[in-house]
C-alpha cells in the first residue's frame, strides 16, 4: 500500500520516493511542510501556529529540486530559433508573414485602413498569446490558426490580455513620467539617473512573468506579486534568460524601425518593401520570444509558487 502523508487540513498526497525529506506545500491549504522518510513514524503534517491558508494560488504540492537542467532548457531555446524546420510551423509562419507584410499598406487605405491595420495587428497579438500558452503546455510547433471560440475568445480577449501585461508592468514609469512633467521631480530628488527610466527597465524584466501569468493562469494571478518573486528567485537563471529573450526581441524591433526611419528619405518603393520586410523579422523575433516564456514554465514550472496544471 502507498504511503500517504497528510496535511492538517486533510488533504493527502501519495507519498514518493523523490519527496523525502524535501519541502512540500499543500495545494489546499498553502501550509510548508517537510515530507517525511516513510519508515518514519510522523507522516502527518500540521502547520506552525497561527499560520492561516494563502488561498487558491498556492500551488500542488512541491519539492525544492530544481527542476530540469538548464542545459535542457537552454536547448530548447535555441530550437525556438529554429521552429521553421517543422512543415506544419513553416506553413503557419508564412501564412503570417503575408499577413504582417500586408498591414504595412494598410495606411494607404484611408480611415478603413487604418481600422484594418489595428484588427491585424490585434490578431497578431492574440496569436503570440496562444504561442505562450502552446508552449508552456510543450508543444513544440506553433499553434493553428482556428477560431474554434470565436473572434471574441480567440482574438479579443488575448489581444486585451496582451496590453493589460503591458499595462501592469508600465503604470509605475507612466506615473513618474507624469508627476515629473507636471511637478519637475526628477529636479527636486536631483539623482544622477532617471528614475523612470530605472522602472520602465524593472517593468520589461517583470513583464515575461506578467504574460507568462495572464496567458496561462489568467489575470486573477496577477494580484499575486509575492508568489510571482518567490518564483522568479527559485529559479532566476532560468527566468533571466527568458527576460533577456524578451529584450533582445524588443531590441531587434526598435533597431528595425530606426533602420527604417534612417532611410525615410529614399526611395518609397523601397521603403515600404524595407518595412513589409521588418514586419516579417518583428514577427519572428516575437515568436521566438514567446516560446521561450512559455518554456519557462514548461521546464521550471516545479519551482513556481503555484501551479495550473
Amino acid at each position: 500500500m502507498m504511503n500517504t502523508i497528510r496535511c492538517a487540513c486533510g488533504t493527502e498526497y501519495p507519498l514518493t520516493e523523490r519527496l523525502y525529506g524535501k519541502r512540500v506545500r499543500c495545494k489546499m491549504c498553502g501550509v510548508e511542510f517537510t515530507a517525511p522518510d516513510p519508515n518514519s513514524p510522523e507522516l502527518h503534517a500540521s502547520p506552525p501556529a497561527g499560520e492561516s491558508s494563502v488561498g487558491q494560488y498556492s500551488g500542488e504540492v512541491f519539492d525544492d529540486d530544481r527542476g530540469p537542467s538548464l542545459t535542457a532548457f537552454w536547448a530548447d531555446c535555441l530550437r525556438s530559433l529554429l521552429f521553421l524546420r517543422s512543415v506544419s510551423s513553416l506553413i503557419t509562419f508564412s501564412f503570417l508573414a503575408i499577413i504582417a507584410a500586408v498591414q504595412v499598406f494598410l495606411p494607404f487605405g484611408g480611415c478603413l485602413g487604418q481600422i484594418a491595420r489595428v484588427i491585424v495587428a490585434g490578431w497578431i497579438l492574440g496569436f503570440l498569446f496562444h504561442v505562450i500558452q502552446e508552449a508552456a503546455s510543450g508543444e513544440s510547433e506553433l499553434p493553428s490558426f482556428s477560431l474554434s471560440e470565436g473572434w471574441f475568445e480567440d482574438v479579443v480577449v488575448p489581444l486585451v490580455k496582451f496590453l493589460i501585461s503591458w499595462l501592469v508592468v508600465g503604470w509605475p514609469a507612466l506615473l513618474y513620467a507624469m508627476l515629473d512633467i507636471q511637478y519637475s521631480v526628477s529636479g527636486r530628488l536631483n539623482l544622477p539617473f532617471n528614475p523612470a527610466v530605472v522602472l520602465l527597465g524593472l517593468g520589461v524584466f517583470a513583464w515575461p512573468m506578467v504574460i507568462l501569468t495572464t496567458a496561462v493562469g489568467g489575470l486573477s494571478g496577477l494580484w499575486r506579486v509575492d508568489l510571482m518573486i518567490s518564483t522568479v528567485l527559485r529559479s532566476f537563471v532560468g527566468y533571466a534568460t527568458t527576460a533577456a529573450a524578451t529584450v533582445v526581441a524588443y531590441a531587434a524591433f526598435q533597431l528595425a524601425e530606426a533602420l527604417l526611419q534612417s532611410r525615410s528619405h529614399t526611395d518609397p518603393s523601397s521603403v515600404v518593401a524595407m518595412a513589409a520586410g521588418l514586419e516579417v523579422l518583428a514577427v519572428y523575433a516575437a515568436i521566438v520570444a514567446m516560446r521561450i516564456i512559455g518554456l519557462y514554465y514548461h521546464h521550471f514550472k516545479d519551482d513556481f509558487a503555484w501551479s495550473w496544471d
